[in-house]
């Protein structure tokens, strides 16, 4: 039998709770969240592989949900809302959602789209799984952002990526905090320095991949 699928929602409403427990339940190990602030605390204990967010008047205004879905960024994302302006929707798409449905909720849309996610992530996993090679390492334990950016380095003319190409080719229309790239290319650099190889600062903004044993010769995805 297939493992229910890790699902939080964030929603203090008992009766909708009910109904995702109705929908979803079956496929799902869900947790609840009244507020997007227990969420993120819970976040910091581990990750999970998608977060509903229920529209719900936070703070009374719109930019506040727009805020929470810059927090969860690094999850797969779906908002149920009642906007239904097209500059408002567009607006959290670019923030960083990968879907979105309006009040009332249609169930078979719900869970559709829920699948669907699952689905979508099933794919990236498969690909975030395939192994880089760097000289005679082979680096498996790698996440879906890191393989990205690994990837875009050896890709890269002289192997040396711009944080506008990072942000551009990896996180796509979205703006992401300047920490945000550092942290992953911190945590890329720790597991790819056992190789001989290591990430350095060129110039403000700019990073070069390069091995400590010669800069010519590089490598390949398996």
């Amino acid at each position: 039998m297939e493992a229910k699928r890790c699902t939080w929602i964030i929603d203090p409403c008992r009766e909708k709770q009910e109904m995702y427990k109705k929908v979803l339940g079956p496929k799902a190990s869900l947790l609840f969240f009244d507020h997007p602030r227990e969420a993120l605390i819970a976040l910091l204990k581990g990750t999970v592989p998608m977060l509903i967010i229920s529209e719900l008047p936070f703070d009374q205004t719109g930019e506040d949900l727009r805020q929470w879905i810059m927090e969860f960024k690094q999850l797969p994302l779906i908002v149920i809302s009642q906007f239904s302006n097209l500059d408002v929707i567009r607006e959290l798409f670019q923030c960083g959602i990968k879907d979105y449905l309006t009040h009332p909720v249609d169930s078979n849309e719900l869970l559709i789209k829920w699948e669907l996610q699952f689905e979508d992530r099933r794919k990236w996993e498969t690909m975030s799984n395939r192994a880089v090679v760097l000289g005679d390492t082979c680096l498996r334990e790698l996440t879906h952002k890191e393989f990205q950016i690994i990837n875009l380095f050896l890709s890269a003319k002289n192997h040396e990526v711009s944080r506008d190409a990072l942000n551009f080719n990896i996180w796509g229309s979205c703006t992401v905090h300047s920490k945000t790239i550092n942290v992953h290319l911190h945590n890329l650099r720790k597991k790819i320095q056992p190789s001989g190889h290591n990430i350095i600062c060129k110039r403000h903004g700019h990073w070069k991949l390069i091995t400590k044993i010669n800069d010519a010769s590089f490598c390949k995805s398996a």
